[in-house]
């Protein structure tokens, strides 16, 4: 009897979050999304499925890293792209912000002492960490129109 299990194959992405203005502080709390290079219709399309995790350190301390699984969506190398959708306050969302990866298939065949062959099938692990994504503070804008006025000049009470 053969037994068969499909599994979904993922690629994992590591990378950082830093402030773009002190490099040396970690961005915790930001949220990411990931799209991938559709080759036939030549757009990006949102890809269901991936988790961005943030990581702190071992003491709970912010640590800037995050780990993108992905599951692929082709057995040929495809292009990912991870991008931000959200930044902790007080930084400001920067969509453009983001990193491009290439993710593939890969199988691997061993065989042991007894000469049973074993053949693995997943994805590559990408490290980026030394690119890290950037993100400044900012601050709310609220413009607010007084009146049915057109000029800056000050409103008699």
């Amino acid at each position: 009897m053969v037994e068969v299990t499909n599994l979904y194959l993922w690629g994992r992405v590591t990378f950082m979050k830093v402030d773009a203005n002190h490099r040396e502080i970690p961005i915790d709390g930001a949220e990411f999304g990931v799209k991938y290079y559709d080759k036939k219709t030549e757009k990006w399309v949102e890809l269901e499925g991936a988790t961005v995790t943030n990581k702190l350190n071992e003491d709970g301390s912010a640590s800037g890293l995050y780990v993108a699984d992905i599951p692929l969506v082709s057995r040929e190398k495809t292009r990912y792209l991870i991008y931000e959708k959200s930044a902790p306050n007080p930084y400001v969302t920067d969509e453009t912000m983001s990193r491009e990866v290439e993710l593939e298939f890969r199988e691997e065949t061993t065989t042991d002492d007894d000469g049973k062959v074993t053949v693995t099938y997943h994805g590559n692990v990408v490290d980026i960490t030394g690119n890290p994504m950037t993100n400044t503070e900012g601050y709310d804008l609220n413009i607010i129109k007084y009146d049915n006025t057109y000029d800056n000049a000050a409103i008699a009470d």
